[in-house]
């Protein structure tokens, strides 16, 4: 995956994941990156959960996951947990 394509991902997560109770999706490069939206129970609000799977070496299963995490059910607190999921992407995901 190139640094273009990693910045692609990652600003469409800051830009587009946290349209509230709105699902997202992004797939580049074999690198899947799903957000989905935990519904509210009597005790419990929205949260997003994101996981990220990677199809790129045909030596381990397919579509594995990489990446899985539940974030904060308090809205102000979405943008440092979306950062986070973008530096795990930064970070972790080799570059071309």
């Amino acid at each position: 995956m190139t640094r273009a394509e990693k910045n692609f991902i990652t600003n469409s997560l800051k830009v587009c994941a946290l349209t509230h109770k709105k699902e997202f999706s992004i797939m580049l490069n074999d690198i899947g990156v799903w957000v989905t939206w935990h519904e509210p129970h009597w005790n419990v609000g929205y949260y997003p959960i994101v996981e990220i799977q990677d199809n790129r070496d045909e030596d381990r299963e397919p579509w594995r996951c990489i990446y899985w995490r539940e974030g904060p059910e308090n809205p102000q607190a979405w943008p440092d947990f979306i950062d986070d999921v973008c530096r795990f992407i930064d970070e972790y995901i080799e570059e071309e």
